[in-house]
């Protein structure tokens, strides 16, 4: 996995907050790297690694350069994390042409029972909006969870995406959404999440020519 942005693709090792994924999730940053990583952790405040890879989603290169990732953890108190990440290289295929990524996240502790989270995506590309002209995107997601019980919590995420270029979501857009989250924790193995979410876009790029929709989902996670 990345170590980008504020989610993960769930498996054994954690799931999201929310059932559906974030739209920063889904375009403004990578899913994987394949590669090596080194880690080291300087104190119990501070740890660093870097990271050499054949570039975002892809098991084998598609061109003559690397990537290179860089990654900072701050833990000054108890009650804040701070992520810091540069992911830069050549993406598109057969391309030498540079693609640079910021991610921010902050994860605030307010109470025992309420986390807020915030992720913030900025990147450029080289040449990526055609005609030797850069491309660029970036976007903000807050997170709020409240812990009602211990086996009930409800969380709720609102975030932009830029998309100025058009070259990550196919449409030059500017797109929102606002997610609502309840989780029961049905017993230790079992939780139940269940989404309200609202989409929109300055542009008809929803079904039937829409610029917003709003959608509703569920699962059930068995964790083993």
């Amino acid at each position: 996995m990345t170590a980008a942005g504020s989610e993960v693709i769930e498996g054994y090792d954690g799931y999201n907050d929310n059932y559906s994924r974030s739209i920063l999730f889904g375009y403004a940053i990578p899913f994987t790297h394949t590669g090596v990583k080194a880690t080291y952790g300087w104190s119990d405040k501070l740890a660093t690694s870097v990271m050499l890879a054949n570039g975002w989603d892809v098991a084998r290169d598609n061109n003559d350069g690397k990537t290179v990732g860089v990654s900072v953890v701050l833990t000054p108190a108890s009650t804040f994390t701070g992520y810091i990440n540069y992911i830069g290289g050549p993406e598109r295929t057969g391309s030498d042409d540079l693609r640079h990524l910021i991610d921010l996240v902050a994860v605030f502790k307010l109470r025992p029972d309420l986390t807020f989270t915030f992720n913030y995506d900025h990147a450029v590309e080289e040449g990526g909006a055609g005609d030797s002209e850069d491309a660029a995107w970036d976007g903000a997601a807050a997170y709020l969870r409240h812990d009602f019980t211990p086996r009930f919590a409800i969380t709720g995420r609102a975030e932009v995406f830029n998309d100025e270029d058009g070259v990550r979501t196919g449409t030059a857009q500017r797109v929102s959404e606002l997610t609502i989250t309840p989780s029961w924790k049905l017993t230790d193995r079992f939780v139940f999440r269940a989404d309200l979410r609202a989409d929109r876009s300055d542009e008809a790029v929803f079904e039937d020519g829409e610029k917003q929709q709003v959608t509703t989902g569920f699962n059930v996670l068995y964790s083993f």
